[in-house]
């Protein structure tokens, strides 16, 4: 329970003490005869007032900041809050191809993984511009990417992936662009 210190005549302290208006264990200090005095419950549990004994001359300050004590332990791990609404981000679809393929919009990451030459066509109808597709050729054999409409860099229909290259192509409405 926090205390509170209370300045004032001693007048308005016996007024307060009739009244019934003192708040036990809070501090009245008389500022006319400089005595401290301490409010206390009482056996019938009326609040009164006891003089500490001590005189407090000189001008007195409040000290509202004191030095900071020493971190206490942390405390027990709270309860886990309700699960927060689905994000909007997308989750990255993988296609694997053994064959020449066309590659569905829905598929953001290609990888050829065949021994011979394939060739692999990203679907261009309904693809979102902005897109990116990823292609990577982790075969032994090459592997051609070609749009089903549109260039690549605005020049090619077509790029060669040999091992272990990768290539990522833009969509923007009408080609495709190597980011």
């Amino acid at each position: 329970m926090a205390q509170t210190f209370h300045s004032m005549k001693s007048a308005q302290i016996l007024g307060l003490l009739n009244s019934s208006g003192l708040v036990a264990s809070d501090l009245y200090y008389a500022t006319d005869t400089q005595q401290l005095y301490v409010a206390c419950t009482n056996q019938d549990s009326t609040v009164g007032i006891a003089e500490t004994g001590m005189i407090l001359t000189g001008d007195i300050e409040l000290g509202f900041n004191g030095a900071v004590g020493a971190q206490g332990e942390q405390g027990e791990q709270g309860e886990q809050g309700i699960q927060g609404p689905p994000g909007t981000g997308s989750l990255e679809v993988v296609g694997v191809y053994t064959s020449s393929s066309n590659v569905p919009i829905t598929v953001t990451a290609a990888f050829a993984n065949s021994s011979s030459a394939i060739t692999l066509t990203i679907v261009t109808a309904s693809l979102t511009t902005g897109q990116v597709t990823n292609v990577k050729n982790i075969g032994l054999g090459v592997c051609s990417v070609v749009g089903a409409s549109g260039n690549i860099d605005g020049q090619s229909a077509s790029v060669d992936l040999l091992t272990d290259d990768s290539i990522s192509l833009l969509w923007d409405g009408t080609n495709f662009w190597l980011q």
